[in-house]
């Protein structure tokens, strides 16, 4: 914070001229000889009428060779207007004037400095000159303009990266669809030949023969449901997000009617509470529920009477949502491994199931700002959570 003009200590040097020069001035003039920073004083007309050490080295003027030139000595051709307009700024106003801005000093170096300048007063507190002190700031620019080059740099890159790793998403994608394609006319092909085998020639195949055939036909069921994953999972990436107003619990309700088939002959009770509305994107929303869901339900598959809870909560100012349920639960080494793709908690002879459900349902999540977790316990059921956002 800079000091009123009439707070200044220049007011207070003595001048038999009544107005007052730095190098008159006894103490404060020590002080100014002994100061890192160019100080220096100027008439009214803008001429210098005194010149400190640090500023002969900083400009490499001597004090012969300035006292009574023009302060637009110091001034690069483009700037003797500043010059200028600085010294009658600070004679009317009357006001200290802070700048950052360049200077040439005697050898033609063009420095940066950081200029501070007031004005002299006399004994009636008129303005009869003024003083300036200017700091090299040429290291700080220096500084400054090598950051905002390693940040243009760092911009550059991330963009590059960005732009190369979308182009392989898209890449991936387009194989992703080319696969499932390719792939599903000769599994149509194996099908049918084995439906053909089993009609036609079943009566003379022996129960073993049968089996073979039979593993044949679930076998390239369950590789279709994979395609038909994978192909889900690259479209809900390639999914623009909405960002709308989402009624959770009308969209919860919704998704308990949709799988109450897999419930049939099955006492499960489903019980939601409180779910307040997020922004988000419902479809995809929609799916992380359908998800969370089933997956409780599949868990719970040998409980004859099951429990699965849906509610929602705040945790440091965090609201979050969770499905809960009282089945088999897992190990909480396996806790980050059920959001990998086609990774599992339990071996597909004990579960069917691809591993993707949770895997494109925490990709959602991410998409939206929030992430998922899950605390679970073997033989004591599992509680997935999830964040819309981190509001």
């Amino acid at each position: 914070m800079h000091s009123s003009p009439s707070e200044t200590s220049f007011r207070t040097l003595p001048s038999p001229d009544d107005c007052f020069s730095i190098t008159e001035a006894g103490l404060p003039e020590a002080i100014v000889r002994c100061c890192g920073d160019a100080v220096f004083s100027l008439s009214e007309h803008g001429t210098f009428t005194s010149w400190n050490p640090a500023a002969q080295r900083f400009y490499g003027y001597a004090p012969a060779e300035v006292t009574g030139a023009s302060a637009q000595i110091l001034a690069p051709p483009e700037m003797v207007a500043e010059v200028t307009d600085l010294v009658a700024r600070t004679l009317d106003g009357q006001t200290t004037v802070d700048l950052e801005t360049r200077r040439r000093a005697k050898d033609g170096r063009i420095v940066a400095v950081s200029i501070t300048a007031a004005p002299i007063l006399d004994r009636h507190g008129r303005a009869c000159g003024a003083c300036e002190i200017h700091r090299d700031i040429g290291e700080r620019k220096d500084s400054e303009r090598r950051l905002a080059e390693i940040a243009a740099d760092l911009e550059q890159r991330v963009q590059s990266r960005t732009v190369e790793l979308e182009m392989a998403n898209r890449d991936l994608r387009e194989y992703a669809y080319m696969a499932a394609h390719d792939l599903r006319t000769p599994l149509r092909a194996i099908a049918g030949f084995a439906t053909l085998l089993t009609e036609n020639q079943g009566a003379r195949l022996d129960e073993e023969g049968r089996r073979m055939l039979d593993v044949i036909r679930r076998n390239t069921e369950e590789v279709g449901r994979l395609i038909d994953s994978i192909v889900s999972l690259t479209r809900e990436d390639r999914r623009t997000l909405a960002r709308e107003t989402v009624d959770m619990q009308a969209l919860v309700a919704s998704c308990i009617a949709e799988l109450e088939g897999q419930r049939a002959g099955r006492s499960v009770d489903v019980c939601a509470g409180y779910l307040p509305e997020c922004i988000g994107d419902p479809h995809l929303l929609r799916t992380v529920w359908l998800a969370l869901l089933s997956n409780a339900q599949k868990f719970t598959m040998l409980r004859s009477h099951a429990r699965i809870e849906i509610g929602s909560g705040d945790k440091d100012g965090k609201r979050f949502y969770y499905v809960s349920d009282d089945g088999v639960g897992f190990d909480m080494s396996n806790a980050q491994r059920v959001f990998e793709l086609f990774q599992r908690a339990h071996r597909p002879a004990e579960y069917d199931g691809l591993g993707l459900g949770l895997a494109i349902a925490s990709r959602i999540v991410e998409r939206h700002g929030g992430r998922m977790w899950a605390h679970s316990q073997p033989g004591a059921g599992s509680t997935f959570y999830f964040t819309v956002g981190e509001e």
